[in-house]
C-alpha cells in the first residue's frame, strides 16, 4: 500500500484517502533530542501535517499557507515553527 495526502493505492487502484475508512497515519521522528523543547517542537510540527491531512483536507500537507496558520499558536507557547 502506498499513499500521499490525496490518494491511496490499493490493488492498483487509487482512491481518495477521505473515502477510505481504515486509513491510518504514522508520524516518524528521531528517538533522541537535545532538549525537551526540541522534542515538543518537532512533535507539534508533525501534528500540524496530520491536521492538514485529516481536518483541513490539504491535498499536499506540506509547508504552505495552511501549515503556517499555526505560527501564532506556537509563539504563544514560545515554540518555533519552521518549514525545515
Amino acid at each position: 500500500m502506498s499513499w500521499d495526502a490525496r490518494t491511496i493505492k490499493i490493488n492498483d487502484k487509487y482512491i481518495p484517502t477521505a473515502d477510505h475508512p481504515s486509513i491510518a497515519y504514522c508520524i516518524e521522528m528521531n528517538y533522541k533530542f537535545d532538549t525537551w523543547k526540541d522534542f515538543v517542537e518537532v512533535l507539534a510540527h508533525e501534528m500540524i501535517h496530520l491536521w492538514q491531512m485529516t481536518v483541513y483536507k490539504d491535498k499536499t500537507a506540506n509547508h504552505n499557507k495552511s501549515f503556517f496558520l499555526w505560527r501564532n499558536k506556537f509563539k504563544q507557547f514560545s515554540l518555533g515553527l519552521t518549514g525545515w
